[in-house]
């Protein structure tokens, strides 16, 4: 097998033009590395960041085949007893008010959403869903064995925001085949005004055929805001919206470009609930 004629082939359909130097974003990369791993039979490294041509060429030579479990070593397993751990505290102390509830999937795969005002926003989501909920978290909060420990058992995966990260796309992709529900942030970081979002979640559902679930998440901010320590006493609401059924999209091109234009009316559908 020619690997160099093969990628750029693959390279040129999903990315339309390949110069030797990439000028695509992070979701199209990924993109191109699910692609060569499904048409190649190899499996790429999770921590590669690629800038050239040749540098996709490298490391498609030196991929091998192997796949690890990423939901195994005790993921999620402390789920139920964490969110029954919070409800409690979360309900007295924030006064929690959940609307639409029953608007959540109540099996198969889901994606939740949710704008992302504060660090409350994910135990929040959590005690509001119906449904056990893996989340994607920013690496940054699994610093430390214990940490990453408890936030894994919890139902929690990192993910680096600012690089093209084909590990948590992967862990995201796999907790969704497996049926379940998934929570994600796509402002991609807190801010205290709804900021523009980003395909990731879009994507995702159009790869698995799961339903996106806007979630707005009110009054976190003001109980957590961004650089405090102690939380404040007030009210907070979580409302889901009505999915957004989008199907599977087989052909990768079209899903990029669909996932941009879905992502848009997610973050309508996020903006609605807010003002409610």
């Amino acid at each position: 097998m020619d690997v160099e004629r093969r990628v750029i082939e693959i390279a040129e359909e999903i990315l339309g033009s390949v110069p030797g130097r990439l000028e695509a974003d992070s979701l199209a990369l990924v993109e191109l590395a699910l692609a060569l791993e499904e048409r190649l039979g190899i499996r790429l490294p999770e921590d590669g960041s690629w800038a050239t041509l040749d540098e996709v060429v490298a490391a498609a030579r030196a991929a091998d085949g192997s796949s690890p479990d990423r939901l195994g070593s005790g993921f999620g397993r402390l789920q139920w007893a964490a969110q029954g751990a919070l409800r409690a505290p979360i309900r007295l102390a924030y006064r929690l008010v959940v609307s639409g509830p029953d608007r959540v999937p109540p099996f198969g795969p889901a994606i939740l959403a949710s704008n992302h005002d504060s660090l409350l926003d994910i135990p929040c989501l959590v005690v509001a869903s119906p449904r056990p909920v893996w989340f994607m978290a920013k690496v940054e909060l699994f610093r430390g064995p214990l940490a990453s420990a408890l936030l894994r058992r919890f139902g929690g995966f990192p993910v680096r925001r600012a690089a093209n990260d084909l590990r948590a796309v992967r862990t995201a992709l796999d907790v969704l085949q497996r049926g379940r529900a998934l929570g994600m942030y796509p402002e991609g970081t807190r801010a205290a005004h709804l900021r523009p979002f980003l395909p990731g979640a879009a994507w995702l559902a159009l790869a698995t055929g799961a339903p996106l679930v806007p979630v707005g998440v009110s009054g976190t901010a003001e109980a957590l805001p961004r650089g405090s320590r102690l939380p404040r006493r007030t009210h907070v609401t979580v409302r889901f919206g009505e999915p957004i059924e989008l199907g599977r999209e087989g052909d990768a091109r079209a899903r990029l470009e669909r996932a941009r234009a879905v992502t848009e009316d997610l973050r309508s559908s996020v903006e609605r609930l807010l003002a409610r």
